[in-house]
């Protein structure tokens, strides 16, 4: 009985051998996918004997979104080939050059693996900053310009638009002067080789002078004490001698340590005269 089992067993791997040499799986993918591109290939599936199988397309790349892998079947006849394309994520500016790879695996009724690398061409985005000495200028104020990258030989292209909406190439760093008042736009566009262009715009206003910022008093000086005034913030109308700010802290500090005063010795009288109270009371 055991020999049989093994003779079977042998039989059955022999089988599965060669049905999964049967099994021809080609995929055809373009070399490499850039920004903007969906990422796609064609395959196909051919055998020599009839067979239904189960097979799972992919693609695996480090740094990419990965679709969720989804179980396809399909009826293979022998000899006829079966075609079908598979589509995954579309390229974009945030997913780095890398090698990717992809594949088809023949899940059932035996396993089979056919896979292809391919590349993902994108370039690196120029780092760029604008640097301006301000963000709002008083009219004939001088206004610096400049920008700030860690890549060196920018071929960069600056547009400054006016309040009035005239528009001015000018080159980095520029200094100029804010003759007119209203807003002003600048755009800066920043290329390198191997790395893909950026454009910048900075917005900055120009006024005709700063506010005069004037300080209210409450102390309107008529002579009288009215209601927010005293004598720290109005001593000419609340005393007859002007006193120092040191002067009216210490006056107010005594007037408030003669209330709590006040109020102590009320309470005293009043526990005083209660106990006077109980006291004659209970001599009764």
């Amino acid at each position: 009985m055991r020999k049989t089992i093994t003779i079977l067993a042998a039989l059955i791997t022999i089988m599965m051998i060669n049905l999964a040499s049967a099994l021809v799986i080609d995929i055809n993918i373009q070399e490499s996918f850039s920004k903007g591109e969906q990422v796609y290939f064609d395959y196909s599936i051919s055998s020599d004997v009839d067979i239904d199988i189960e097979y799972t397309p992919y693609v695996l790349c480090e740094d990419a979104p990965q679709a969720l892998l989804e179980k396809k079947t399909a009826s293979l006849s022998a000899g006829v080939i079966y075609k079908n394309t598979y589509t995954d994520f579309t390229v974009s500016e945030d997913i780095s050059p890398q090698t990717c790879t992809a594949g088809i695996n023949i899940d059932e009724p035996v396993f089979s693996r056919k896979e292809k690398s391919f590349e993902i061409a994108t370039n690196p985005q120029v780092d760029l900053t604008i640097k301006l000495n301000n963000k709002v200028f008083t009219k004939g104020e001088n206004i610096e310009i400049s920008y700030s990258s860690s890549l060196t030989g920018l071929d960069v292209q600056a547009e400054l638009t006016y309040p009035d909406n005239r528009k001015e190439q000018i080159t980095l760093p520029a200094s100029l002067k804010a003759t007119e008042i209203g807003t002003y736009e600048l755009s800066v566009q920043a290329s390198a080789e191997g790395y893909e262009s950026v454009t910048r715009t900075e917005q900055f206003g120009v006024i005709e002078k700063e506010a005069e910022v004037q300080s209210i008093s409450l102390c309107n000086g008529d002579g009288v004490c009215d209601s927010g005034e005293n004598l720290r913030n109005c001593p000419q109308d609340c005393n007859e001698k002007i006193l120092s700010p040191e002067e009216a802290d210490k006056i107010e500090r005594r007037n408030l340590s003669l209330i709590v005063l006040g109020v102590v010795a009320g309470i005293l009288f009043i526990l005083a005269l209660v106990y006077f109270l109980l006291k004659k009371k209970s001599e009764r």
